[in-house]
C-alpha cells in the first residue's frame, strides 16, 4: 500500500526500496570524493572538463538547495544530484 503525504511523494515499499538504493550510491559517490580529495584515491579530470564540471556543480548546488527550499522538493533534489554524479563520472578518470 503506498501513501501520499502533503508533498506528493509515495511511501511504498518499492519506493523506499528505491530511495534505500539511490542513498548508498549517493554515500559511496561522496566516499569516493572524500578519498580523492584525501589522497587515498586518484582523481584526474580531462582538461577539457574540469572547468565545465565546475560550472555544473554550481549550478546543481543552486538548483538542488532551491529545490530543498521549495518544500523539500525533494524528486527534483534527487535529480539534480543524480546529474551532478553522472558529470563527474564523465568527467573524471578516477583510478588507485
Amino acid at each position: 500500500m503506498a501513501y501520499l503525504l502533503l508533498t506528493g511523494i509515495e511511501y511504498s515499499a518499492e519506493s523506499l526500496i528505491i530511495a534505500n538504493a539511490m542513498l548508498k550510491k549517493f554515500k559511496t559517490f561522496i566516499g569516493d570524493c572524500n578519498a580523492g580529495l584525501a589522497g587515498v584515491m586518484k582523481i584526474q579530470f580531462r582538461p577539457e572538463s574540469e572547468s565545465l564540471l565546475w560550472e555544473k556543480l554550481l549550478s546543481v548546488k543552486t538548483k538542488t538547495h532551491a529545490a530543498l527550499i521549495d518544500n523539500f522538493d525533494t524528486p527534483s533534489a534527487v535529480k539534480f544530484l543524480t546529474e551532478a554524479m553522472t558529470e563527474f563520472n564523465r568527467c573524471a578518470e578516477v583510478g588507485l
